[in-house]
């Protein structure tokens, strides 16, 4: 394997600097890539859609050899014994955002098969260890097998502000993310001091399988639907400049990004199964998701339903952005 790190990232900006608002360069434009996506000219490894504008700018900055994938992909699923041949997997950057890697089509469809169960099925249920959007305002029992409990079976809440929800209401649109290890705090837009959760292992070794340079300590697993965005942010609420891993799963989602000082900015269409990782100077960039696409999940994970009937629809309208971060040294 050629080496996957990027460049080296300067130093975080300090951790008051959560709260600033993006400039208005990367708020402008990732309203245009909401609204007028055409006009973004989006840069798309699926269809082939590599314009003049970013074909000049693109380079191949290394690979992961196939066999090293393989290897990595048997050893996450279980299946050390019957390693699929994979070719060689080309890892790309783009000179508008120096640092940033771009790896199309890294994870073959049961790699993403079994992503999802493990996140969904394995580290989901445990909502001890693992939090989400809802344990802010629900009970929410320990452990709850999410899709093997009845859809009608109801989450009470925490005070009479919100109303009962069924787990169907839940995983239709009100379960927005899950946190591993390093639990992130939201609001004030860091990390407790207490000793984090371990990480899953087995995604922590996907991870640092694919990208040894990044050792997996926290991460927030985002669940999107057709409609959803996520607004202009940073995330530098690490102590380390390590490469932050982003792989998506399910329907196609747009990924804007763009530096403080640069007045460049790249829109990326991310799909099933690919992956960025922001190294170097993209370790502290802006970045948003203006756009989860309808109708993109591939028809092989459109039947994801962690094996239950009333389920076996539920990814055809999901993205699942999973976003790994080494915390410390």
């Amino acid at each position: 394997m050629h080496s996957t790190e990027s460049s080296t990232a300067p130093p975080p900006p300090p951790l008051e600097h959560a709260h600033h608002q993006p400039p208005p360069h990367i708020k402008a434009f990732h309203k245009l890539a909401q609204k007028t996506p055409e006009d973004a000219d989006i840069l798309d490894f699926f269809t082939g859609a590599v314009s003049d504008h970013h074909r000049s700018r693109l380079k191949q900055h290394a690979t992961i050899s196939g066999t090293t994938a393989a290897e990595v992909f048997a050893r996450f699923s279980g299946k050390q014994n019957t390693t699929d041949p994979v070719a060689d997997i080309p890892i790309y950057t783009h000179s508008s955002v120096p640092g940033l890697l771009i790896v199309p089509n890294l994870l073959p469809i049961p790699t993403q098969q079994h992503l999802l169960t493990t996140l969904l099925t394995g580290a989901l249920s445990d909502t001890e260890t693992h939090k989400t959007n809802l344990h802010t305002f629900y009970s929410i029992p320990s452990p709850l097998p999410w899709f093997s409990e009845p859809p009608t079976t109801t989450l009470l809440p925490l005070t009479d502000i919100h109303k009962p929800l069924t787990l169907s209401q839940a995983l239709t649109k009100k379960l927005r993310w899950m946190t591993l290890g390093g639990q992130y705090d939201w609001t004030a837009k860091r990390y407790p001091d207490s000793l984090p959760p371990p990480f899953p292992s087995d995604v922590a070794g996907l991870v640092n399988g694919l990208f040894p340079d990044v050792t997996a300590q926290a991460a927030i697993v985002n669940l999107y639907s057709p409609g959803d965005m996520l607004a202009p942010h940073r995330d530098i609420a690490e102590s380390v400049g390590k490469g932050l891993v982003s792989i998506s799963v399910g329907c196609s989602g747009v990924f804007v990004i763009g530096c403080d000082e640069k007045e460049e900015v790249l829109a990326v269409r991310l799909n099933s199964g690919d992956a960025v990782v922001m190294g170097g100077e993209s370790r502290w960039a802006w970045h948003s998701v203006p756009r989860v696409e309808r109708g993109t999940c591939p028809e092989e994970l459109a039947g994801w339903g962690a094996g239950q009937e009333q389920w076996k629809d539920w990814m055809r309208g999901k993205r699942v952005n999973v976003n790994i971060r080494q915390m410390w040294d």
